[in-house]
């Protein structure tokens, strides 16, 4: 008896509510945005994911073979390789739930897969989605934040943002991108020829 007493019912409703639960807000933003997409793209079909539930896993796959080369923004233009790889995996996790396969791993969405990689090459081609670098700030802007007093040790924000911005100029290659990942333990003292004590990233994968 006590060691019923020890555990508790599982419903499959409480089941399905931590699985559903794992997935953090911001990955069930791009499920929805891409279910959103996808729903556009079946309706001038005269389909949508609904209905879809009701075909066989051949018939998805053809689906999404033209919905890879097909895919556009709402003003026409293509989406760029980043959107795109967050498309099919927000449709991923979707159909995991509605059908229970992996559109990715699955080696029967291999043709579906096949029309993405040529999609991803023609995207490149086209250019879409090309980072556009900003200006370099020049020395006597550099001057004038300095002497201002935006970037200096007079005050804690000040200093705060004196270090983000130097360890951006000087260490990331991305800018900010990977700057809140940061920890101490990415950089190391090292001594130069002349003996002088220096900061290096430990890696180089920033």
């Amino acid at each position: 008896m006590a060691a019923a007493a020890r555990f508790g019912e599982a419903s499959e409703e409480e089941i399905r509510s931590i699985l559903e639960s794992r997935d953090s807000k911001n990955t069930k933003n791009v499920v929805k945005t891409a279910e959103n997409i996808l729903n556009d793209y079946l309706s001038t079909l005269d389909l949508s994911l609904h209905l879809l539930k009701d075909k066989s896993c051949e018939e998805i796959v053809e689906v999404l073979r033209k919905f890879y080369c097909a895919a556009r923004k709402k003003d026409g233009s293509m989406y760029a390789k980043k959107s795109m790889i967050s498309i099919r995996y927000g449709l991923q996790k979707s159909f995991e739930k509605s059908h229970e396969v992996d559109i990715i791993n699955d080696a029967r969405f291999k043709p579906a897969n096949d029309v993405f990689f040529a999609a991803m090459v023609q995207i490149k081609k086209e250019g879409v989605g090309e980072v556009q670098h900003k200006e370099v700030i020049s020395e006597q802007d550099l001057e004038i934040l300095y002497k201002n007093g935006v970037f200096s040790c007079d005050s804690p924000k000040s200093l705060q943002q004196k270090v983000f911005f130097e360890i951006m100029l000087y260490f990331c290659n991305r800018g900010r991108e990977n700057l809140r990942g940061m920890k101490k333990s990415d950089y190391v003292i090292r001594k130069d020829h002349d003996s002088r004590r220096k900061f290096q990233l430990s890696s180089y994968e920033f």
